[in-house]
Formats: structure tokens, C-alpha cells, sequence
């Protein structure tokens, strides 16, 4: 911090000073202060997207998602075929509570990088919120084939079958899930929802059985 401070005491125009003390000072956790200086980094070179993407990030650290929005659309005009401008925007939106809009982001991410799975993920996960049920499957189903070992996909495919009434194709994926990750509470409690709609009682609790065994076993 003394080698930037000194760094803008010779060039006070160095935007690359004034951003790389913005950064420093958001790592450590001094979100106002970074913004100040990230602030001024933009003042002096506006064409670096990667400024917008820093101040954007530090501005919702104190919960101004409107300004880190503004910052990341202007991250993405400078760079609209950087996937992260999209998938953080995303984010944001998604805690104003604009679910629409952060789909229409994640949806433009994965054109862009149709093989990172966890934009998948991650659009997968905001479908069920927006129970698109069978377009959640499609993404989740995309991932487990991709990475047959991946617990957490056939885990959330259970869960999408599950909510589409498909009881036998949830537990299908609910037990592939538990082969994969038998320590697992949340697998063997989903799984036992499936048992009691199915009307498998018994097994229904063997699994709460065996889901209190996890307890305190590491999720995934």
C-alpha cells in the first residue's frame, strides 16, 4: 500500500496505480475505500472493463446492487464476450430478486461457453426457482452426463423429477446420488420424501435413520 501511495504521489494520473490500490484495499476488506479508489482508476481510463468489474464487486459488498449492476453492464459493453460480466450481473440481479433478467444473462453466458458446466449450474439452480422444471433437467442432465461422478447432479435432478411428480426417475437419480456420496444427509432425506410419496414408509425412515447418522458428516 506505501509502494502505491507513493506510486500516485509521483503520477497521480497512474490509473493502474489508483486501481491496484482499490483492489488491495477490497481484500482487505475496506469495500468504501476500494470503491474511492477504483472510482478514480475509471476517471482516468474508462476502457478497462476489468475496473467496472472490480467496483462492482466492492460495491456489493455494502449491498448497492443497482450501482454494481450499472458497473457490470458497463463491463460487458467494453467486453461482451467475457462470460464472468454475465454470470456476476446475473448474480445481482438475482438479489434484487429479478430472476427474468439474471436468466436472460446466464443464457447469453452459456451460448458463449456451452462446456462450463457450472454456468450450467448455476442456470439449472434458478430454473427451479423458477420452476421450469423440465428445463432444469436439461442442464443438470447435461452436467451428470458429462461427469458421471458428479453426486450433486443426479442430487438435483432427483430434486427437479421430484417436483414434476416423476417419483421413479427422482429415485433413480436419489440413488445414484447416494452410491456416489453415502455420507450425505440432504441425499437421504431428499431420498426419503420419495419413499413417503411412494408410500414405502419403512424405507421412507430408514433413510431419516441413516440422514442423523450424517449429521455432522461435510456436505459436499
Amino acid at each position: 500500500l506505501a509502494d502505491l501511495d507513493k506510486a500516485i504521489e509521483l503520477d497521480p494520473k497512474l490509473a493502474e496505480a489508483h486501481f491496484n490500490k482499490g483492489v488491495w484495499l477490497f481484500g482487505e476488506k475496506k469495500s468504501k475505500e476500494a470503491i474511492v479508489s477504483l472510482t478514480r482508476a475509471i476517471e482516468l481510463n474508462s476502457t478497462d472493463g476489468s475496473y467496472f468489474n472490480y467496483r462492482a464487486i466492492a460495491y456489493e459488498e455494502p449491498g448497492q446492487v443497482d450501482k454494481a449492476i450499472e458497473d457490470f453492464t458497463a463491463c460487458i459493453k467494453l467486453d461482451p464476450g467475457e462470460i464472468n460480466g454475465y454470470r456476476r450481473r446475473a448474480n445481482a440481479y438475482i438479489q434484487k430478486g429479478d430472476c427474468k433478467k439474471a436468466l436472460e444473462d446466464l443464457n447469453r453466458a452459456v451460448v458463449l461457453s456451452p462446456r462450463d458446466f457450472k454456468l450450467k449450474r448455476n442456470r439449472g439452480e434458478l430454473l427451479m426457482k423458477l420452476k421450469r422444471y423440465k428445463d432444469a433437467i436439461a442442464d443438470f442432465d447435461s452436467i451428470a452426463k458429462a461427469n458421471s461422478m458428479d453426486d450433486d447432479a443426479f442430487k438435483s435432478l432427483g430434486d427437479a423429477y421430484f417436483e414434476l411428480g416423476n417419483y421413479q426417475c427422482s429415485l433413480q437419480n436419489y440413488n445414484e446420488a447416494i452410491s456416489l456420496r453415502s455420507d450425505s444427509q440432504s441425499n437421504f432425506m431428499a431420498r426419503s420424501r420419495v419413499y413417503q410419496k411412494l408410500g414405502q414408509n419403512a424405507q421412507a425412515q430408514l433413510d431419516i435413520q441413516k440422514a442423523k447418522k450424517c449429521l455432522g458428516s461435510p456436505e459436499s
